[in-house]
Order: C-alpha cells, then sequence, then structure tokens
C-alpha cells in the first residue's frame, strides 16, 4: 500500500472509461465533456464518464487552453502499467478517447505548458539503447500542427533531482515539483534550465509541500500539506501568494469548503481560470472533483488586508 501511495501521481491516473469501445461511448458536447459547470462546494467531475480505479492515486485532466483538447493517463490493469491517453472536441462533441503515438506503457501525470505548445509527462521509459530508468524522469513533446515530435528528455540539470509526483510549469517556463528536500524551483534563464533550489522555508518548513500547481504569472501556488495549521486530516490544500517584493506570503488554509479530513491531492486550475481541479479520497475513493475558483481572490484580498 505504501509504495501504491508514494507512487499515485506518477504512474497512477483518472480516466477509467466505462465505455470501452466507440459505439459505447457517450456523445458529449461542449467545454469540459460538457459538464455542468460547479459552483463554490466541490463536485465529482463527469460522474459515470470519468470513473477511477478505488484506493489508487492519479491525477486530474488537463484541458488544452482553448478548451478543445483534455489529456489523463490511464491505468490498464497492473496498477504500474500507464499510458497518456487524450479527447478532443471535433464538430462540438467530444471524440472517443485514444493512446496518443508518443505514449509508453510507463507514463504519466501529463501537464501542458500555459500556451498549449509543450506537453511534459513523468515516465520510466528507457532512451536508445538504454534499459528501463530506475528512477522517474521528466520529458517533452512539442505540438506540430495537429501531431507531436518525438518525446525528449528535459534537462539533464533537473532530472537530476527525483521529481515525485506532480509538477508544473509557468508561462515563463519556470518549473516548480516537490522531493525529497521539499517545493522547488528551476528557472528558465537564456533558455536553459538553471540548478534546482528550495522555493521557500515561510511556504513549508517541514519539507512536505507536495503536488504543486504555479499559476502561470507564479502570482500563487498551491499545494498540499500534511504539517501545516489548520490541517483537517491526511493532506489539505494551502495557498501562498507572491508579495511585490519577491517573497512569498505565510500558506494560507483553503477552507473547510475545500478541503476534508481525507486525503487532499493534486490541485490544478483550468487555463481559464474558472476552475480548480483536483482528487479527493473524501467519498471513500478517490475521484476528480471541480469547484469555482472564486475562492482564490477573496483568499488573495483576505491576505492583502
Amino acid at each position: 500500500m505504501k509504495r501504491v501511495i508514494m507512487g499515485f501521481c506518477l504512474l497512477a491516473f483518472l480516466v477509467v472509461s466505462l465505455f470501452s469501445q466507440e459505439k459505447d461511448f457517450p456523445v458529449l458536447k461542449g467545454p469540459y465533456l460538457g459538464q455542468k459547470p460547479p459552483r463554490d462546494q466541490p463536485v465529482i467531475f463527469a460522474p459515470g464518464i470519468v470513473t477511477l480505479l478505488s484506493e489508487m492515486n492519479h491525477n486530474p485532466p488537463v484541458f488544452s487552453p482553448d478548451g478543445t483538447e483534455v489529456f489523463w493517463s490511464e491505468l490498464s490493469g497492473d496498477p504500474y502499467y500507464s499510458k497518456i491517453k487524450y479527447s478532443r472536441l471535433q464538430n462540438n462533441k467530444w471524440i472517443t478517447p485514444v493512446f496518443v503515438p508518443f505514449s509508453y506503457q510507463i507514463d504519466g501525470a501529463p501537464i501542458l505548458s500555459p500556451d498549449g505548445k509543450k506537453l511534459y509527462f513523468i515516465s520510466w521509459r528507457p532512451r536508445q539503447g538504454e534499459k528501463p530508468q530506475s528512477i522517474s524522469k521528466l520529458w517533452f513533446v512539442k505540438k506540430n500542427g495537429e501531431n507531436w515530435t518525438e518525446p525528449k528528455l528535459l534537462s539533464p540539470v533537473v532530472n537530476a533531482e527525483q521529481v515525485r509526483w506532480q509538477f508544473s510549469i509557468a508561462e515563463n517556463s519556470n518549473l516548480y515539483f516537490d522531493s525529497e528536500k521539499g517545493l522547488m524551483i528551476s528557472r528558465f534563464l537564456k533558455g536553459e534550465y538553471q540548478k534546482p533550489e528550495k522555493l521557500s522555508d515561510v511556504l513549508h518548513p517541514a519539507y512536505d509541500g507536495i503536488t504543486p500547481y504555479i499559476a502561470p504569472d507564479e502570482s500563487y501556488i498551491i499545494f498540499a500539506n500534511s504539517e501545516l495549521p489548520g490541517c483537517l486530516g491526511e493532506t489539505d490544500f494551502y495557498i501562498g501568494f507572491h508579495k511585490a517584493d519577491g517573497s512569498w506570503s505565510e500558506p494560507i488554509h483553503m477552507g473547510r469548503k475545500i478541503n476534508s479530513p481525507d486525503q487532499d491531492l493534486c490541485p490544478i486550475v483550468t487555463p481559464d481560470e474558472k476552475h480548480l481541479f483536483f482528487i479527493s479520497r473524501r467519498s471513500g475513493e478517490y475521484h476528480v472533483y471541480w469547484v469555482s475558483t472564486n475562492f482564490i481572490e477573496e483568499l488573495r484580498l483576505n491576505e492583502i488586508e
């Protein structure tokens, strides 16, 4: 069980379709797989369509900036077998999900760059002529019209670290992730990634900030934590705001409307900044939830006051 928990966002991931053949896939029209947008209380995303394995950790889906594509990594029987799938909106209808052509059998946690031109993911895949990697590494592909380039390893400076679970990319390509050292940042300067450094002792003095999401403009960061004040149980979400002087605010507990006594993990804000997706075991099984992001501005205003 410990191995499953530690590996959750790397190899495990969300969507197990109830519809295995194209003719059985439902007709889904409109934004976000045709789902009714949530309000201020988290609700399960696409129940009966996006269905997750119980007792399994994973990431929420990631949508393209224009909202016409969605990516996830799908478990296939063996809990350590995962490939990346996607669907796209075509003629206002979501097509039956398929595996992306570049996906290997041990890929997971896909993350799109804010401009949608790159897809990053974590993988144990081998490089040409080598054996499968003993630790996970970050890879990426570039959008080439309707296709994607061949996967490439991200900078060796970044991959020298063990990237755990979910990571996040800012508009300026700065990379945020969690490791055994805590929340980390690798700055992208002059076309190259710099040596990762610890983000802030203010945000997570106990080194246990996990599954970070960074706002595209780096104005705030959301992460899960179990040791900070206010935690309701296993892991809760906290938010830190970037100050004008470059420092970070004290982490703010995101409240009982968002958090639960069970595990809450892997926050991702949609490109239109209207919805927060995350995973939670609050119902007894892991599911993807989504909720309006109105509360983020409220927390920011409270912080300023």
